[in-house]
């Protein structure tokens, strides 16, 4: 089964709203439950927002890179979650 089948939903607001919830405190979501949420969907890399990438909590721990790698190669893995704002042309990663 693909990625895109496995992550389906008819809500896809509620299941990124369940995801972002075990990440982060719940004083920081009011944005998300107003957000149009659709998905899942495929992305190419070169449409992502990087320009920040040294922030990236990714960019400082190499032992969990690796570790998300193999459980992406194996399919036990969340999907990312991007948003795409009326003033960037690119998504940007909010979680994964």
């Amino acid at each position: 089964m693909s990625w895109s089948l496995r992550y389906a939903s008819d809500n896809p607001k509620k299941k990124v709203i369940k995801q972002l919830e075990k990440d982060f405190p719940k004083h920081d979501m009011g944005w998300v439950h107003d957000a149009d949420w659709s998905g899942p969907k495929e992305i190419d890399a070169d449409e992502i927002d990087s320009s920040n990438r040294k922030n990236w909590a990714a960019s400082h721990e190499p032992d969990r890179v690796k570790t998300r790698k193999k459980r992406i190669k194996k399919g036990k893995i969340k999907p990312i979650v991007l948003v795409k704002t009326p003033k960037n042309d690119k998504y940007i990663i909010i979680d994964g």
